[in-house]
């Protein structure tokens, strides 16, 4: 089994951090897995981790990370939506829910879904809770990552490398990052911009949407802006927004933009060195090199490395696929009768009685 970590660089690419070999998916497999990372990290001020809703995940963090922030992916959460409720057609406003800034767009848009169906208002606010997959009350700072999906793209990736033996597997992994580390290398290199491409691209976009923004200073920091009947607070200084997109992002909203042009303020002096393009340069400025030739290995007495202990009683081939979160990959039954799915035909309401 496969345990992978990843996070983003400044060019919005996958960056990995961690890869774990273990016998299966469970508390003690994960909590050695994130000690493992943190010998690394340490204990790092605001860390978030976004993970599916597995139980094993959540407790281990606890154990080796116990202040920092742990958040549901949006995409697994859905599914899980879709697979106890059958509600298809809410799944648009809840990921928009999900991803709203400010408290107010949230109890509006959290409004509406209430009144689509109760049940999954229920099941979001008393079974999951608000701060687990809303950005608007999630305690830490999840920039634009609301799912999992650097993770399950690099578990795809390595998919057939998983049913090698185990060091093909490792060096299967290490040949594609060295492939990646090197390409990227060079294309952070050849980047002119203080920013990186896509930001770039977003902050050209927002500064179009900045336009016509009316803006009317409050002191030497703070201005109000306003559009129609919208009218939110910048404060240039603190880099907040009473919107909050500048505050959960670091990047900023276009009332900030708006707000900087009035004072003469360059946008990359308001955008959180997370997004430069020598950001990206550091990321990759180490190599990822091949592992010597085995008569070249220098071997210094270290204690014997045993195998793991093995559960005996389990008959079959041990599974090296990871384990679906709760409503993930589940299948309703389908009745051979209507062609509905949630009953048989015995339960039929169609039967012929």
């Amino acid at each position: 089994m496969l345990l992978v970590a990843t996070c983003q660089d400044a060019n919005l690419q996958i960056y990995p951090l961690a890869f774990g070999i273990v016998d299966s998916e469970n508390d003690a497999s994960w909590t050695w897995f994130f000690d493992k990372l943190f010998h690394v990290t340490g204990m790092l001020e605001g860390l978030v981790f976004i993970s599916d809703r597995k139980e094993s995940i959540g407790n281990a963090i606890k154990i080796v990370y116990p202040y920092a922030h742990h958040g549901c992916c949006m995409w697994h959460l859905q599914l899980n939506i879709k697979s106890n409720y059958h509600k298809i057609d809410i799944l648009p406003l809840f990921m928009a829910t999900a991803k709203e800034y400010s408290l107010i767009n949230f109890e509006k848009s959290m409004a509406n879904l209430y009144r689509k169906s109760p049940a999954v208002g229920q099941y979001l606010e008393k079974k999951v809770g608000y701060e687990f997959w809303s950005r608007a009350h999630f305690k830490g700072i999840r920039y634009n990552i609301m799912t999992t999906n650097n993770a399950e793209s690099l578990n795809s990736l390595f998919k057939n490398a998983r049913e090698f033996p185990v060091l093909a597997m490792v060096e299967q992994i290490r040949k594609t990052l060295q492939k990646w580390f090197h390409e990227r290398h060079i294309e952070a290199e050849e980047c002119a911009s203080t920013l990186t491409p896509p930001i770039e691209d977003k902050m050209r976009k927002k500064y179009n949407d900045a336009k016509g923004l009316i803006v009317v200073p409050i002191n030497e920091y703070e201005l109000h802006v306003s559009v129609e009947n919208e009218m939110y607070t910048v404060n240039l200084e603190a880099r907040t927004c009473s919107y909050r997109e500048f505050d959960l992002e670091k990047l900023p909203c276009k009332h900030a933009l708006a707000a900087a042009k009035f004072k003469g303020i360059s946008c990359n002096n308001l955008c959180s060195p997370y997004y430069t393009s020598a950001s990206w340069k550091q990321a990759y400025a180490e190599c990822i090199y091949p592992v010597a030739n085995e008569a070249d290995w220098e071997i210094s007495n270290q204690p014997k490395v045993l195998p793991p202990l093995l559960n005996r009683g389990q008959s079959g081939r041990p599974k090296n696929r990871r384990i679906p979160s709760r409503g993930e990959g589940k299948r309703t039954r389908k009745c051979s009768r209507c062609g509905q799915r949630g009953h048989n035909r015995l339960t039929c309401k169609n039967a012929l009685h």
